[in-house]
């Protein structure tokens, strides 16, 4: 047996919801899971999320994290515990496209990405692409293009 709740919490956070899940099977604890994401900034490239878990048998999970999606790359860390451990993360993803006027640092570029040239102008952003902004030199990278 399965319960999912998510409520959107536009109101009082911009694009953000909380959720609840609880699930239960024969011969295993019940578990709940509640959790609070979303995204902040203007253009939504800060997301996070805090989640919490608990069970029949006094099991519990808690965690908390974050990414940033910068002209440069996307950032992210987290921090988690249970009952007997913790764990930090973080991580850095991005892409080095290297064209003949120099070289671009981007987000993940995806299987197809296009190199925008604006002329020198720098912090230009680009539309529909949370973090993404001409760098000094005037260039930004566009990633994951389909046809």
């Amino acid at each position: 047996l399965s319960l999912n709740l998510s409520i959107p919490l536009e109101r009082w956070l911009p694009r953000s919801r909380v959720s609840y899940q609880m699930t239960s099977q024969k011969d295993r604890p019940t578990q709940h899971e509640m959790r609070l994401d979303g995204s902040l900034l203007d253009d939504g490239r800060l997301s996070y999320s805090l989640e919490q878990s608990l069970d029949d048998d006094n099991n519990h999970n808690s965690s908390l994290n974050a990414s940033y999606r910068s002209p440069y790359g996307t950032f992210s860390a987290g921090y988690s515990y249970g009952n007997d451990s913790s764990q930090y993360n973080y991580g850095v993803t991005g892409g080095v496209v290297i064209h003949p006027h120099g070289v671009t640092l981007s987000q993940y570029l995806g299987n197809a990405f296009a190199l925008i040239d604006a002329n020198g102008a720098s912090g230009v952003r680009i539309q529909n692409y949370p973090g993404i902004a001409t760098d000094p030199f005037g260039y930004a990278v566009v990633p994951y293009l389909t046809t």
